[in-house]
């Protein structure tokens, strides 16, 4: 391996990467560059003692070199060379120690594997760069203060202006006293000191302008006596106290005059010189001006662009009248002089003192003295006027040495001339690129910098350059730099640049706009103050999208503000020397013997070997000589082996013998063992032939395997993100037999012959679809229209709305029909079959496809024309503006206008037919298809239905509003409106009466629009639209909530039960009517608040029930409670103010289930564990404690963005997450999110089941059907992924960028893709290939479009050709074999565990712990010694008991109904008794309990359980759960069957029998349950079978009379089965 360190010369400049020293790895060979060479780079100094001083090198900026690894358990900061072999590094002068670490794969370090290498000084160039002494940031929402402008004073002292919104403490130490002050909220003064404190606040009283979007207030001038302020077209003085100088500038309210914010403060005199606009005549009086004599200036009933200059006590110097002339430059003024530009549309008289000056219509420059115009430059026709005219002029400002910098956008090349040039010299301009242009004032140009500023820029003059804050792009050439370098602004970034005065750019700093980039701050001002200080004021703004930074600001103002001070600095820096240096590493060792033991594997060092290299001749004999390295030096030692001298090599103390050798055949012989071992028995046994050759192996690896542009986006966009917006690239469709894609290209779109099947050259300037097949060759390509929005149909076809530039021919073969077909210019719409051949066109504004071929048509223009070939029948059609129902052929042709429908209606599209409203405008007629006339008055609504032909079948009478129209199985419901009584005619309704309807109410029309027999109204006036609105439809009828302003009392005819019902005053009240609109019920009561807005009092809104659940959203503008009764757990609800929440609503009680608060709006869905809801707030605020899960307020920071929100089912919110959800998807560990953010792009959000969560995967692109997914990553430093990280089993180093990541679905990184284009769709071929779009930035500014594939491919791999050879040799063995046995059976339980080591040596061995079993006890040989053979070791182990035992008693017992008391019962018998004359009558109903319980040590099942029912008592079905059936009289259940019962626990079971007709049943009735077929996993016998049986006996007796004989007969009855008993256990005994 070859390494290379070159020293390059270098001009180190701050934020760019340049190259000092560059470090290449190659092999040896010197073919290939090496990648994955790891070096560390020591700084070397010396101390006072001349002793070496080493130390972690650093760049030229301070950066420490290298990310810290760990190789080999040692700590390294290192640096990887990348994929050409190369490290780059910036360094300082000085001596450096580069050692290398880590070889590349294949290659070995070499013994001296570090080089020292010492750049030297050679002269020095300039560096300028800022440093930041001191920022303080304004957050207007927490400091409450926001400066609004600053102004430089005397030496480094400046003031600023401040506004203070609410009440605010200055800290301490902001302080030059170290005290801290209370502001109030307005406007102030605030004085900085050197250091940056604050050693003066001014309060400018209560009549200061405030700062708000249409004020602009900015500090024109402090003088010894006053702060004078420009604010709302006025110029203000306050005096040093902070009170209002009511005489300054005063002449201005009485006049008809007012002043723009373009204005020029001369620091030397304080006069200031601004631009005014006045009407009419105006007079200043003579008190007013400088000179104490009037000034009139204007023209009675016109207006005049005036420039005015004031001293510096608002007093008036001059005035100069242009008419209607613009000023249109910035104003500059050098000692007394004042010059401007300006533009006349027509001829103009100056009025001077001296004379007047007439001028011509055109642009001027005019010096100004005194207020008298000494000297006119006409720009028109000049140089300055052709450069501006044949480019395009972005800015132009008046620079102080009355030249100009202008900005320039160049059209195409153009050359300045050298008569127009200082130096005599041509300037040659580039197209489509811009320049900042400095002319002087003699118009000839000094300089031309090419910087690409496409927008507005904040402009700034300062003693020795220009400072320049604008988004820019692009890169500024080493030739246009003060050190001589590129400086790389990239795609996007803010950037404030320093320009000197000759025009090259002395330093830039950038702000980079990444993708996820939200907010940044721009440069609102900077002040220049002594000794190279500035002082910046900072403004943030949000970027709506990222990247929209070419076409100008796109910011929402936050009013967050920043005031930063630095210093410029100019540092000297050194130029280095080309050095270099070659190092040459030997290739890693081929040959590694290991040596071991042949049983334990243990590594053996001391064997000794020969090594002979086998050479094949000419004539086939083989010869054998000692063996050479790559090094040409013979392998091994002489040495004395059993007599013989022979050349050996010998395992070192780890085993191992590892060599260098040719590629070739050796033979290798194991001459001695190491001590204790033996060698084989036959010199054969111990010779191992090997081969050392070279290999190759192939590797799967990810790649772009493929990419083509293939157009251009002429426009050039704002930035990607608008690319990406319109959709230029969109893959359509993608099957086995390729991709067909969608490009807009609408420059120049060019497929070379070789990229198609029939390798034919393809060049169109339209937008096109094209197939590719899977070898990424064009089969087809179709021209097509600019995509708006394309829809798939359910046959698979296509309709494509867009818009066309110029028309364009289709051939027969793109057509359906075969026909030939001209699109023309304008909006299109096309449908397309399947393979993406024209059906048919239309060509109007507006398509959407509906269903059944009909579509709505919007047209915006009258009398528009729709050409004959959009028509079935070929002829014209002419429409006027507004929106129309028509039937589309499947050609795509109208064959018919059916309906013309008011704007922004609702329609019903049905059943072959169509309803609609009719608004007319004024009376008229209508006939339907019965032939009947239909008078429709003006102002009113109409509901029609009509067929597809346009026939109209029914009109049903006009109301004031129709403002719901619901589609029924047996009609529609309307919610109208009739200010009036209405009356509905015999006509139209069902019955043939007539029907007054008035106010908001519901009616109900048949399918033929006929008036039902009922309505539903509630109120005689006064309602409005939300007092009564529909909820749902139901089978069976319909849901209302009604607001009743007052007690309201339902008729009862009105009700289906003919029972009046009352609505409560100020109540919203949920009802459920049938479908004749008869009330059925109240389902819940909701009372509302004094909400009151406007005469109308607002009520809830309940939505449609979604996932089985309503909604009710409410504002509460005071505290509300919601009644017990009206909740589902009966417990009232409290809500507070001014907060917006949701109530949930129970689908079948219509009870409250839940409040949430809520966002501003949204929609939610049920989960199993809560609710999900989408929505957005109004403004910034946070989320009180009391309604979050863990207690915690959340804050909500952007707010208007899209947002969701998790709750838990009692409503509280457990998680906040901006972005729109596009998708959620639940799994066994949770869900995934799909959210999209602001900017468009897409993040993954995972989360746990308890909704923490666990990872966002950001710039989400596709999930594959591998589980995984495809995301972007930008890794800002160069990073090493480690092999936990990633599927290679290896360590990846990467360098910074960005990447197209896969992740596999365990999220380990699969591949990584470096991208320099931004991919805007991907789709999954197979595994392993995925096709996308892509567009790319040009060296023009503009967008290429193309396409890729990124695939998996198989590529051959270079291996190191090192051959491991294992040898092992055998010593004295003995055996020891440790068995597991069941004691009772003694079978094996468990697999035995056997080792072998050598005799003598001690053993161990130890239980196992099996499940079920227990051990008995540990064998006396559990340890030992090795003994030559056999040792066997056994444990033995027990069973772990099973037992299943049944329990029965009677827990509850009823005589003729009546519950008797069982508690004192003995030996688990219970007695009841029964008066003697009531036996016959009397029902006993006896509650039996079972318990089944596990008293083993090894969980069960029971099994089936069986009661076995006493000949006297009855089971009945309807008494028991149906878990138990009767056969054969005795009663069985498998309920717990499946229900592991673990060991102390128990299940419990329940029966009920009953007995009747006691006459022959006294006496004992024994119950018996049984437990069969226990089940256990280890297949165990229950150990008890006795306790499976469990009983219970019932003692029924015949009363006497009384309690006490009841006893008595109990007690005797008793004692009577003792001795029965005690005999028959007697009479066992004695057989």
């Amino acid at each position: 391996m070859t390494l290379l360190v070159l020293g390059l010369i270098s001009y180190a400049k701050n934020g760019v990467e340049v190259t000092t020293l560059s470090i290449v790895t190659k092999g040896s060979d010197n073919k290939f560059s090496l990648s994955g060479a790891k070096y560390t780079i020591k700084k070397i100094t010396t101390d006072e003692n001349n002793n070496e001083v080493i130390e972690d090198a650093k760049d030229y900026y301070g950066n420490l070199i290298g990310n810290e690894e760990n190789i080999d358990g040692t700590a390294y900061r290192i640096i990887t060379s990348n994929e050409n072999g190369e490290i780059n590094l910036d360094l300082p002068s000085g001596k450096y120690r580069i050692t290398e670490i880590v070889a590349p794969t294949g290659y070995k370090l070499n013994k001296n594997n570090s080089y020292d290498v010492v750049l030297d000084k050679k002269g020095d160039y300039s560096l300028f760069y800022t440093n930041k002494e001191w920022e303080k940031e304004f957050k207007k929402d927490e400091t409450r203060l926001n400066p609004l402008d600053i102004k430089e004073t005397t030496g480094e002292e400046y003031i600023a202006l401040v506004e203070v919104v609410a009440y605010y403490t200055v800290p301490a130490e902001d302080k030059e006293d170290n005290q801290p002050s209370e502001l109030k909220p307005g406007l102030y003064i605030f004085r900085y000191n050197v250091n940056n404190k604050i050693k003066e606040i001014v309060y400018l009283y209560e009549n200061a302008p405030r700062d708000n979007s249409e004020t602009n207030i900015k500090i024109l001038n402090e003088t010894e006596q006053y702060y004078i302020l420009y604010s709302n077209e006025t110029i203000f003085a306050f005096d040093k106290s902070g009170e209002l100088v009511n005489d300054f500038c005063s002449f201005i309210y009485d006049l008809d005059m007012y002043f723009s914010d373009n204005y020029y403060v001369s620091k030397q005199t304080g006069d200031i010189t601004i631009v005014g606009h006045a009407y009419g005549e105006n007079t200043i009086p003579a008190e007013q001006t400088s000179w104490n004599k009037e000034i009139t200036f204007g023209e009675q009933d016109l207006e005049s662009n005036i420039l005015i200059q004031l001293n510096s006590e608002g007093k008036v110097n001059w005035v100069i009248d242009f008419k209607d002339a613009e000023i249109i430059s910035n104003i500059m003024q050098r000692d007394s002089n004042v010059t401007i530009n300006i533009r006349t549309y027509n001829d103009i008289i100056l009025n001077q003192g001296d004379g007047d000056i007439e001028l011509q219509a055109g642009a001027y420059n005019l010096t100004i003295n005194n207020g008298q115009v000494e000297n006119t430059v006409n720009l028109i026709g000049s140089f300055k006027d052709q450069l501006y005219s044949d480019n395009n002029l972005m800015e132009e400002y008046i620079t102080a040495d009355f030249g100009t910098l202008s900005f320039i956008d160049v059209y195409d090349e153009y050359t300045i001339q050298p008569e127009n040039t200082v130096n005599n010299e041509p300037i040659q301009l580039n197209s489509e690129l811009m320049y900042v242009i400095k002319l002087n004032s003699e118009d000839k140009v000094e300089w031309a910098t090419q910087i690409n500023i496409p927008n507005d820029q904040y402009y700034k003059e300062v003693s020795n350059g220009y400072i320049i804050n604008a988004f820019m792009y692009g890169t500024i050439n080493a030739e246009y730099t003060c050190d001589g370098k590129n400086i790389d602004l990239g795609y996007q970034c803010l950037a404030t640049i320093k320009i000197d005065k000759s025009g090259k750019v002395m330093y830039v700093e950038q702000t980079p706009i990444e993708e996820n980039t939200e907010e940044i701050y721009y440069l609102d001002k900077v002040i220049e103050l002594d000794n190279r200080k500035y002082i910046q004021l900072k403004t943030k703004d949000s970027l709506s999208s990222p990247k929209s930074i070419i076409e100008g600001r796109d910011i929402k103002h936050f009013n967050d503000t920043k005031l930063e001070k630095y210093v410029e600095i100019e540092e000297k820096r050194d130029k280095i020397d080309k050095q270099i240096l070659t190092v040459t590493n030997g290739k890693e060792d081929s040959l590694q013997i290991i040596k071991q033991d042949s049983r334990t594997a243990e590594l053996l060092p001391g064997s000794k070997f020969t090594i002979k290299k086998v050479i094949t001749n000419a004539d086939g004999t083989v010869t054998k000589e000692d063996a050479v390295n790559n090094d040409g030096e013979l392998v091994g030692n002489i040495e004395n082996i059993n007599g013989e001298e022979i050349r050996v090599v010998t395992t070192n103390e780890n085993g191992e013998i590892n060599e260098s050798l040719p590629v070739g055949k050796y033979e290798i012989v194991e001459v001695k063992a190491p001590e204790g071992y033996y060698l084989k028995p036959t010199v054969e046994e111990n010779t191992y032939e090997v081969e050392i050759a070279e290999k190759q192996a192939e590797k799967k690896e990810w790649k772009e395997s493929w990419s083509k542009i293939v157009g251009e986006y002429r426009e050039r966009p704002s930035s990607l993100d608008e690319y990406e917006a319109v959709g230029h690239t969109k893959i359509l469709q993608k099957d086995e037999t390729g991709v067909i894609v969608y490009i807009a290209n609408n420059e120049h779109l060019n497929i070379p012959a070789e990229d198609t099947v029939n390798n034919v050259e393809i060049n169109l300037y339209n937008p096109v679809i094209i197939k590719y097949n899977l070898d990424n060759k064009v089969e087809w390509i179709k021209s097509t229209i600019d995509f708006g929005n394309i829809k798939k149909t359910e046959n698979n076809e296509y309709v494509v709305n867009g818009y066309l530039e110029d028309e364009i021919e289709i051939p027969a073969e793109d057509t359906a029909n075969n026909k030939e077909l001209v699109i023309p210019r304008g909006s299109v719409t096309l449908k397309y079959d399947s393979e993406f051949k024209i059906i048919g066109m239309i060509a109007l504004n507006s398509v959407d496809y509906l269903t059944d071929n009909i579509y709505e048509v919007n047209i915006y223009d009258n009398a528009f024309k729709i050409p004959a070939i959009s028509t079935a029948d070929d002829r014209e059609i002419f429409l006027e503006s507004g929106h129309y129902l028509v039937k589309i052929n499947n050609d795509l042709k109208i064959e018919k206008v059916i309906v013309k429908i008011p704007d922004y209606e609702d329609y019903i599209v049905k059943d072959n037919e169509i309803i609609y409203k009719i608004i007319p405008e004024e009376t008229e007629y209508i006939h339907t298809i019965d032939k009947k006339e239909k008078e429709l008055l003006a102002g009113k609504e109409y509901i029609a239905k009509c067929n597809y032909n346009g026939d109209i079948l029914n009109i049903f009478s006009g109301m004031d509003e129709i403002q719901d129209i619901i589609v029924d199985e047996d009609g529609y419901l309307l919610k109208v409106y009739n200010k009036e009584d209405t009356l509905i005619s015999t006509d139209d309704t069902c019955n043939g009466e007539e029907v007054i309807l008035k106010n908001y109410m519901y009616i109900k029309l048949d399918n033929n629009l006929k008036l039902t027999s009922n309505t539903m109204d509630f109120w005689n006036n006064n309602s409005y639209e939300s007092y009564i609105e529909l909820v749902d439809v139901l089978n069976d009828g319909y849901l209302l909530k009604i607001f009743s302003i007052n007690e309201y009392t339902v008729p009862k005819e009105n009700t289906i039960n003919d029972i009046e019902v009352i609505l409560n005053y100020h109540t919203e009240t949920i009802v459920k009517v049938n479908k004749e609109l008869k009330f059925e019920c109240k389902l819940n009561e909701f009372k509302l608040n004094s909400h009151y807005t406007d005469g109308e009092y607002v009520t809830s809104r309940i939505d449609d029930k979604e996932n089985r659940i309503y909604r009710l959203r409410r504002y509460f503008t005071s505290s509300t409670t919601i009644p017990a009764e009206d909740t589902v757990n009966n417990k009232e609800i409290v809500l507070q103010e001014d907060i917006r929440y949701i109530v949930i609503i129970d689908e079948n009680t219509l009870k409250i289930e839940n409040v949430i608060y809520i966002p501003y709006s949204g929609d939610y869905t049920k989960l199993n564990e809560g609710y999900l809801m989408k929505g957005h707030f109004i403004e910034n605020q946070v989320i009180p404690a009391e309604y979050t899960a863990d207690g915690k307020d959340i804050e909500i920071e952007n707010p208007y963005e899209d947002y969701i929100v998790k709750y838990n089912n009692e409503g509280k919110i457990q998680l906040v997450l901006e972005g729109e959800l596009r998708k959620v998807d639940k799994n066994d560990d949770g869900y995934t999110l799909l959210l999209e953010d602001s900017s468009g792009y897409t993040n993954l959000v995972n989360i746990d089941n308890n909704w923490n969560i666990l990872n966002i995967i950001e710039d989400f692109v596709l999930n594959t059907s591998d589980g995984g997914y495809i995301k972007y990553e930008n890794y800002l430093t160069n990073t090493t992924i480690t092999k936990e990280n990633n599927t290679t089993g290896n360590d990846i180093f990467i360098e910074k960028g960005l990447y197209l990541v896969k992740m596999n679905s365990e999220n380990k990184i699969e591949w990584l893709l470096k991208q320099d284009k931004v991919v805007t769709e991907l789709a999954e071929i197979n595994v392993d290939k995925y096709f996308g779009t892509f567009c790319q930035v040009n060296d023009d500014g503009g967008i290429n479009l193309g396409f890729l594939q990124i695939s998996q491919e198989t590529v051959q791999e270079q291996l190191a050709n090192k051959v491991v050879l294992n040898v092992t040799n055998e010593s004295d063995v003995g055996k020891v074999v440790v068995k597991y046995v069941d004691r009772e059976t003694n079978q094996e339980i468990a697999s035995s565990e056997e080792f072998e080591d050598r005799v003598g040596v001690d053993y161990e061995t130890e239980a196992k712990n099996i499940q079920y079993y227990k051990l008995e006890g540990t064998p006396e040989n559990a340890t030992g010694t090795v003994a030559s053979g056999t040792t066997e070791v056994i444990y033995y182990y027990d069973k772990q008991d099973f037992n299943i035992k049944t329990d029965k008693t009677i827990s509850e017992l009823y005589v003729n109904g009546d519950k008797q008391d069982i508690k004192n019962n003995k030996n688990n018998i219970f007695q009841v008794s029964v008066h003697r004359k009531e036996l016959e009558n009397t029902e006993l109903k006896i509650k039996y309990i079972i318990k089944i319980e596990n008293t083993g040590e090894i969980p069960g099942t029971a099994g089936i359980v069986t009661d076995q029912i006493p000949e006297g008592l009855e089971f009945y079905a309807e008494d028991n759960a149906d878990y138990w059936q009767l056969k054969d009289g005795v009663a069985m259940t498998d309920k717990l069957d499946g229900e592991l019962i673990e060991p102390g626990e128990y299940k419990e079971l329940e029966i009920v029998l009953r007995c009747t007709n006691l006459g022959d049943k006294v006496g004992i009735q024994t119950n018996k349950a049984v437990a069969e077929n226990m089940k256990n996993d280890p297949n165990f016998e229950d150990s008890n079978s006795e306790d499976d049986l469990g009983e219970c006996e019932l003692l029924i007796s015949v009363g006497l009379g009384g309690q006490d004989i009841v006893k008595i007969l109990l007690i005797s009855i008793v004692a009577l089965i003792v001795v029965a008993k005690i005999i028959n256990k007697l009479r066992r005994r004695s057989k």
